[in-house]
């Protein structure tokens, strides 16, 4: 695979709809040892994923600062926190984590928050398992700048979500950005992985971010 040849130079990787392309679990952990410079990711309907890859990713990719993680079927049928366990257990640089749609309740939300200090911006659009009441509503007002909460109105200003189907193909095409200040734009995929380079210009997250 070309990642693993382009491993020292890789800043920014974005995998969509995995399961169209055979990329099994064994094979993103075999990617993930060969990521050591990875600062951005983004894994959109790979149903493939699970926490075992989570893992080997932090692991394997210790500079990573943001990390968006997306499902496309929501579940009101009880809570698993697998994945936040994971993501809060081996990815503590995290400034910008999204996790549309994901089954973490409030221990995996409690969890990221206690273990991912540097958070600033969080998304847990359409994840109905978290109630954030109380001591964790607290946590999540004092630490994060920015904040998307399971219950966002679909019509929420600042947040544009698209998920279309494509008959032709029989898949979905699926996307989502937000933008924390108010700028009104969206990124649509293209139903395929895509592979982003930095070679000599030094990014600033806090302007890429908006933050």
């Amino acid at each position: 695979m070309v990642i693993l040849y382009r491993q020292c130079q890789l800043r920014r990787l974005r995998l969509v709809q995995c399961y169209f392309y055979n990329i099994t679990e064994e094979g993103l952990c075999e990617i993930a040892q060969k990521l050591s410079l990875l600062e951005e990711l983004d894994i959109t309907l790979c149903s493939r994923v699970s926490s075992v890859t989570l893992e080997a990713i932090g692991r394997g990719c210790p500079l990573l600062k943001s990390f968006k993680f997306n499902d496309i079927v929501y579940s009101f049928i009880g809570g698993n926190n697998d994945e936040a366990f994971a993501i809060a257990q081996n990815m503590p640089n995290l400034r910008h984590l999204q996790l549309v749609k994901n089954r973490l309740d409030n221990d995996g939300v409690s969890a990221i928050l206690d273990s991912c200090r540097c958070l600033e911006s969080l998304d847990l659009y359409w994840c109905y398992n978290a109630n954030l009441e109380g001591r964790l509503r607290k946590m999540c007002d004092k630490q994060l700048k920015d904040f998307i909460e399971p219950n966002t109105p679909d019509d929420f200003r600042d947040y544009k979500y698209i998920e279309r189907c494509c008959y032709e193909s029989w898949y979905y095409d699926f996307t989502m950005d937000y933008n924390s200040h108010g700028k009104d734009y969206y990124n649509e995929s293209q139903g395929n992985g895509e592979l982003s380079e930095d070679t000599n210009e030094e990014k600033d997250w806090d302007e890429m971010y908006d933050i």
